[in-house]
């Protein structure tokens, strides 16, 4: 799907000029903005709203893409007017009766484009979060991680609601994240054995060493030398200690 930002004609609402995102000629709009037009005084605040009623929002009106930001390249939740609509209907702020209205007015002027595929699931819905560059591992570890998405779970749930038998394809898939999670575990105990296993190395080394005393046999240790007092100080004379090294 086609993603570019700042392509469509800005639009306002009251003091809030949105940063629009352009999907293939629609508008988007980015969950800040959309919560500072909401009149939330911590636009943040609205992801609590989104999080509270996310299973009624679809994937044609909300995702998550990589755009620019004053802090760089992120991950950024954006949303279809329809999608703004329906979290205003869940906002409770003065202005939130009024910012329906203004959606609505927007949509109106909107061009018309045909309706998505009902199973949509393009490639962004299996970018981990947080991801950084283009590329990224698809490892055990980040499959399994519940902050990051599972549209194959996604799907067979959506074909599931749509009266399919999906039980072939749905234990299959449940089989291999039991597998993906058992090879997670080994590998993290793997990894917890290497580490203790080279502690265990570094003791034998140490304790294969050949060790004993070290004497000084060429002159008696001078008792004003640091180094020598430390390192031979037990064969300095000391009166009335038994077993003092001679040195006539």
């Amino acid at each position: 799907m086609a993603i570019t930002p700042g392509a469509i004609a800005p639009l306002s609402f009251h003091t809030t000029t949105f940063d629009i995102v352009d999907r293939n000629g629609q508008s988007w709009l980015r969950l800040f903005q959309i919560g500072s037009a909401l009149g939330y005084k911590v636009p943040s605040m609205l992801v609590r709203v989104y999080k509270k009623h996310a299973a009624e929002f679809t994937a044609n009106m909300t995702a998550v893409v990589r755009l620019p930001t004053a802090g760089g390249e992120q991950d950024v939740r954006i949303f279809s007017l329809r999608g703004a609509h329906l979290l205003g209907m869940f906002a409770r702020t003065a202005i939130a009766a009024e910012f329906r209205r203004w959606v609505l007015d927007v949509l109106d002027r909107q061009p018309s484009v045909p309706a998505l595929p009902k199973y949509n699931y393009p490639i962004s819905t299996a970018s981990p979060r947080g991801r950084q560059f283009g590329n990224a591992w698809l490892t055990p570890r980040v499959l399994l991680d519940a902050r990051n998405g599972a549209p194959e779970l996604e799907l067979i749930e959506q074909l599931e609601r749509d009266g399919h038998d999906v039980m072939g394809a749905k234990v299959r898939i449940l089989a291999m994240r039991d597998a993906l999670e058992q090879a997670e575990n080994m590998r993290r105990a793997l990894a917890d054995a290497g580490q203790k296993l080279g502690t265990l190395a570094q003791a034998l080394g140490h304790a294969s060493e050949e060790r004993g005393k070290n004497v000084l046999f060429c002159k008696a240790p001078n008792p004003n030398d640091a180094l020598e007092r430390r390192v031979w100080g037990f064969q300095l004379p000391a009166r009335g200690r038994p077993g003092a090294i001679s040195y006539a």
